[in-house]
């Protein structure tokens, strides 16, 4: 293994505690990063989405995010804003 990579444990465990990090981060400030200003003024509630998806998915999707720099949270809540809009012009 290249010095500079990690492996998938070690990968999926920093990525655990960095999402871990930032879902506290949102709790304690009522928003996500990556929300305007004006949006954060107004309090934020949330409501928790459990559901089950491919892992070979749910990999990609992680990998996505991270590249980016944006949470699962943001990341699902955009593509399902996105997919109800798309509907809705039908």
């Amino acid at each position: 293994m290249s010095k500079g990579l990690k492996s998938a444990p070690e990968f999926e465990a920093e990525y655990d505690a960095e999402a871990e990090e930032e879902e506290e981060q949102v709790h304690k400030k009522g928003h996500a990063k990556g929300v305007s200003k004006v949006a954060r003024e107004e309090p934020v509630s949330y409501t928790q989405l459990a559901t089950r998806v491919d892992s070979t998915l749910f990999r990609r999707i992680k990998i996505h995010c991270v590249e980016t720099g944006t949470s699962i949270m943001e990341f699902v809540h955009s593509a399902l804003v996105a997919e109800l809009k798309k509907q809705k012009t039908k």
